[in-house]
């Protein structure tokens, strides 16, 4: 089941990314707040063959001001979600 964001979806995200991030098979989006940021992964499936993944999930990255909602940046390598 992929995750979901209160705040978040796929559909609103997916066309803030440059042409060439999009066509990524996106599941999920999960947040994450630091440093007065959301960090905001886009999140891709497992590589094939993969059962289970441990730590940060790959993804790829949003990130806005907290305060304003504006977007600050795209991080096509991800970005860390405070997940352990």
């Amino acid at each position: 089941m992929a995750e979901h964001s209160p705040r978040f979806d796929l559909e609103s995200l997916v066309p803030l990314l440059p042409e060439e991030l999009r066509q990524q098979p996106f599941i999920g989006v999960r947040e994450h707040h630091r440093d007065g940021r959301i960090f905001v992964g886009l999140l891709l499936p497992l590589p094939p063959g993969a059962k289970r993944h441990c730590g940060n999930p790959a993804n790829v990255g949003l990130e806005f001001d907290a305060e304003t909602g504006r977007l600050i940046a795209v991080h096509p390598e991800g970005v860390a979600l405070g997940i352990k």
